[in-house]
């Protein structure tokens, strides 16, 4: 069994695109808090759906840090409380501890300057489209995507199609990527179209302008209050 991926179509014009679900973009260290995270987006420069990496705010990545710092501190409290002091154990758990938020913080200082940047052209003016916790299952109706097209329309998102694929399914392409979102290994795809050091749209890394950091951080914000785009009255 297979599917397709799930797809946008307009409520005005004859616009309709696929949501990209290849290659499979995974970080080389997968349970690290600082990854960036992988979003469906318009991106303005492709005029199109694609996909980004969005790197962590300056926000997020303290609350992080504090959160971590926290934990330390509950288990110091916690093992002083229970023993009246710190056993061999503990001491060791405590020193495995401020290493890993050391190491966080050192990570952090090395996040990508741009919040936002398309996975396929390399972009940086991009608008989040989905911010609902899970996506919508192949049961569920059409969701309108609380974004605007450009000639007005609604954007509706149509949950994927599942069906049977008699000749089996091929295996996914799987790019690895490191922190700053460059290409540490890539399976099952052309490796010319992702070279190993370099970021997946092939775009040399850069840093935004300011006019262009200032229209990524309005992206952002509008995400956060639960709105991509400004709607029509």
């Amino acid at each position: 069994m297979s599917y397709s991926p799930m797809r946008l179509s307009c409520t005005v014009c004859d616009y309709e695109a696929e949501l990209k679900t290849s290659p499979v973009f995974v970080f080389e260290d997968r349970w690290n808090p600082l990854n960036p995270k992988i979003e469906d987006v318009w991106c303005h420069q492709c005029n199109g759906v694609s996909r980004a990496a969005r790197s962590l705010a300056s926000d997020e990545v303290s609350e992080l840090l504090n959160q971590k710092a926290t934990t330390i501190e509950n288990f110091k409290r916690r093992s002083k409380r229970l023993f009246r002091g710190y056993t061999g154990k503990d001491q060791k758990r405590i020193s495995e501890l401020e290493e890993e938020l050391h190491a966080l913080k050192r990570m952090a200082e090395s996040l990508p300057k741009v919040l936002l940047r398309c996975l396929t052209c390399g972009g940086q003016v991009c608008d989040r489209l989905f911010l609902w916790a899970k996506p919508p299952s192949f049961r569920d109706s059409p969701v309108v995507v609380d974004w605007v097209h450009e000639c007005g329309g609604d954007l509706v998102c149509h949950p994927p199609a599942f069906h049977y694929n008699r000749s089996g399914a091929n295996p996914d392409p799987v790019v690895t990527l490191d922190l700053r979102c460059r290409v540490v290994s890539a399976v099952n795809c052309n490796p010319e179209n992702y070279k190993v050091g370099s970021h997946p749209s092939g775009t040399e890394e850069f840093i935004l302008d300011s006019r262009g950091l200032e229209q990524a951080r309005q992206t952002l914000e509008r995400g956060k209050d639960g709105s991509n785009n400004p709607r029509r009255d």
